[in-house]
């Protein structure tokens, strides 16, 4: 498979990349109703079906957001099943501040994603912890217990045991995460995907951390992945993640999270811990101090063959284990520079199928 990939700035317009008409995911301006979703939710739920029949709202913790569903392997407390979402929306005009419950209701909302600084080991112990690094290792495939949900989703270890330390640098969680399952038209070979995006000088993000978004495809056992990302990162971040056919434990502690093949629209998608990553392919790699102004980014991938195809497509927030091992437990806010995870500014989304 191959891909390409561009990054294109633009002015402070927030004005959609592509069309709606050619955009194939629902809901990418998160302007259909009053929905906030905030706080923590279940993995994988998608209460309300789609971006044009949902009338319930969706403020607060424990709602949905038209069309999307989160994941995240963070639980946030003991004996519950809820996990961490870190995201806030904000105004779609110059200024882009955090709006309240009520005042995006019906207009673009972009998002701000952003990460934890903590493991919750004051809340969430026994099968439920974070601190935990090889969480789910006798888990492969799809699944739906939380608690073998694995913790670590990107490494840069050979080997991941019952000894590793969350304060190791070299692991990374996905705290915060929003995904679509896609089907791929017949005959469609290429898909093109990306957004508008920013990060401020008030609110980067700390050395280790990354964000971005991917899509992927798996097979039907749930143990075979191929991944396609972009990745923003720090300036002087020097880790590189590992790319190609992965095997072992970098196989199977690389691009965990959710599966794109739920069973029904309503039904809530499974998890997917993978036994080898084949074809994990870093499409386009952004410094943080060069989208300070809202930016538009895309990638290009060459589909896979055949019929009844699935994609999934996902924006993330991959925040370093060991900082979260801080325990820091910060309340995120833009507006403070002491932050200490930094936030990435999402707006509209998109996937296109092509010839």
């Amino acid at each position: 498979m191959f891909s390409s990939a561009v990054a294109s700035t633009a002015p402070n317009n927030l004005v959609p990349p592509v069309s709606s008409a050619d955009n194939v995911l629902e809901n990418p301006l998160w302007a259909h109703g009053s929905f906030y979703p905030v706080g923590f939710n279940y993995n994988g739920v998608n209460r309300l079906v789609n971006a044009t029949t949902s009338t319930a709202t969706g403020n607060g913790v424990n709602a949905s957001a038209p069309a999307w569903r989160h994941y995240s392997p963070l639980i946030i407390t003991t004996d519950q099943y809820y996990t961490y979402m870190g995201n806030l929306q904000i105004l779609d005009n110059p200024g882009y501040t955090v709006t309240d419950f009520s005042e995006g209701a019906g207009i673009p909302n972009p998002l701000i994603i952003y990460g934890s600084a903590t493991l919750f080991t004051g809340s969430a112990a026994g099968d439920f912890s974070n601190n935990n690094a090889d969480r789910g290792a006798s888990q492969n495939g799809k699944h739906t217990n939380l608690k073998n949900t694995r913790m670590v989703t990107h490494t840069t270890l050979s080997t991941i045991d019952s000894s590793t330390a969350m304060t190791n640098v070299g692991l990374w969680s996905h705290v915060t995460e929003w995904f679509q399952t896609l089907t791929i038209p017949d005959g469609k070979t290429t898909a093109k995907f990306g957004a508008k995006v920013r990060i401020p000088a008030v609110d980067k993000l700390r050395e280790l951390n990354f964000a971005g978004f991917y899509v992927w495809s798996e097979n039907a056992d749930g143990l075979d992945k191929k991944v396609h990302y972009i990745r923003i990162k720090h300036t002087n971040a020097s880790y590189t993640l590992p790319t190609g056919d992965l095997t072992g434990d970098p196989g199977k502690y690389n691009w965990t999270g959710m599966s794109n093949t739920p069973a029904g629209t309503v039904t809530d998608a499974p998890s997917y811990t993978n036994q080898t990553t084949t074809t994990a392919t870093e499409s386009l790699l952004i410094d943080q101090d060069n989208i300070e102004q809202w930016t538009d980014i895309e990638a290009t991938i060459t589909l896979e063959t055949g019929t009844s195809r699935k994609l999934g497509f996902a924006m993330y927030y991959a925040e370093n284990c060991s900082y979260m091992h801080e325990g820091d437990n910060d309340l995120h806010d833009p507006d403070n520079a002491t932050v200490t995870s930094g936030g990435l500014q999402v707006f509209a989304p998109y996937v296109t199928f092509h010839d």
